[in-house]
């Protein structure tokens, strides 16, 4: 049995092939492209693992796809509704992609013409998270954690792996998303959102508790059975105004705000101590959301192993101190737990968890 995976039109596009439960090839579009972080429609990484195996789009029996444009709909129609008219900004700035991801198995066909034997799966994408890092993992047990930016609907997903099965019961929707709020941060201290937290990650190593801890507490709420909201009134990303990311009221209340210059040889603002401290608590409050969420999962279900996937389990810092000082003796992930490991996530999940195969791969490397 032959599975394509792909994912495409946020960023990270990327492809991967496996054939009777193993993996044959994947990798990421931007290797051929020279874009960094491309979302563009991944006809030369799909091309890579055909070639790989040996086989043309002819050959493959099924091809997933990381995300399901229908599910979430109404809840997404329903927030633009309730915040109009300046809420109009996040439906222009999302239109296109949504509808391609409608349309992938057309342009897969259309790239890719010829005999088309394959039946196409959409799968959700934190579905797709979640079985990116259990399913390919040493481990057939494991609580688990999915944070990113946000899927269909939900932007944090908790829950249970055992065996081939995923549960993930426990779910906390945008615009409550704690990779928007890293990447909110990283706009604000005037580096390239989507890009690079991991400047930012690096930053708070280099700040202190102040003041700014205390403020990111209130933007971000602590509440029972792991969860967390946000008082959104900092933000504008929800009616998806990105520049900034952030309210007036936070500009207010954090200080102001170190601009990107447009022109690349126009010298940026240094960064300051505020800027590090910022850094610090940001870091510090996600960290804290973590340890909240892990600790929650611990309860109801105390296990040896926690795992985490979504754009957010490449904070290294956070994945670390999950591991010195919670209740896991294993804390897992794999080196692409982002939007590019989904590929990999939905090709596993419709394997083992949707058509019950016994897991036969284990990931060990990322060559």
């Amino acid at each position: 049995m032959v599975i394509l995976g792909f994912c495409a039109y946020v960023f990270d596009s990327s492809a991967c092939l496996i054939r009777d439960g193993q993996l044959i090839a994947a990798c990421q579009e931007e290797r051929f492209t020279r874009q960094k972080n491309t979302g563009d429609f991944p006809s030369h990484a799909i091309q890579y693992c055909l070639d790989e195996a040996g086989l043309t789009i002819a050959d493959v029996d099924h091809v997933t796809f990381y995300w399901q444009p229908f599910l979430g709909l109404k809840e997404r129609v329903w927030q633009i509704l309730k915040g109009l008219p300046s809420s109009l900004n996040f439906w222009g700035s999302h239109s296109d992609k949504w509808l391609s991801m409608v349309f992938a198995k057309n342009e897969l066909k259309k790239q890719f013409p010829g005999e088309h034997n394959f039946k196409f799966h959409n799968i959700r994408h934190h579905d797709a998270h979640a079985a990116s890092t259990f399913l390919i993992s040493p481990y057939h047990e494991a609580n688990l954690i999915v944070m990113d930016g946000s899927g269909e609907i939900e932007c944090t997903s908790m829950g249970f792996g055992k065996g081939e099965e995923i549960k993930l019961p426990y779910k906390i929707n945008f615009p409550h998303s704690m990779g928007y709020l890293y990447v909110s941060v990283t706009h604000y201290l005037g580096f390239k959102p989507d890009s690079d937290e991991y400047k930012v990650m690096a930053m708070a190593s280099m700040g202190q508790e102040s003041e700014y801890y205390d403020l990111f507490k209130k933007v971000v709420r602590l509440e029972e059975n792991g969860r967390y909201s946000f008082d959104l009134s900092y933000f504008n990303y929800p009616q998806g105004k990105r520049d900034p990311w952030v309210s007036d009221k936070f500009i207010k209340e954090f200080g102001s705000l170190r601009e990107r210059p447009r022109d690349a040889l126009v010298n940026q603002a240094p960064l300051e101590k505020r800027h590090h401290n910022i850094a610090w608590a940001l870091q510090k409050r996600l960290e804290d959301v973590a340890y909240h969420m892990a600790g929650f999962l611990y309860e109801k279900n105390p296990c040896d192993t926690l795992i985490l996937s979504g754009g957010s389990a490449l904070n290294c810092f956070m994945n670390e101190k999950l591991k010195r000082h919670g209740p896991y003796k294993n804390v897992w992930t794999m080196s692409a737990p982002h939007d590019a490991g989904t590929r990999l996530g939905a090709a596993f999940y419709l394997y083992n968890s949707i058509m019950k195969k016994p897991r036969a791969f284990e990931y060990e490397s990322a060559y």
